[in-house]
């Protein structure tokens, strides 16, 4: 159901990520 979607989600919860570790929080 979700599958298109998780690649999606993926990418923006590793964009999130990755300004979660750069910003320290």
């Amino acid at each position: 159901m979700r599958c298109k979607n998780n690649q999606e989600q993926d990418s923006t919860t590793t964009i999130h990520i990755n300004v979660h570790l750069s910003t320290g929080y």
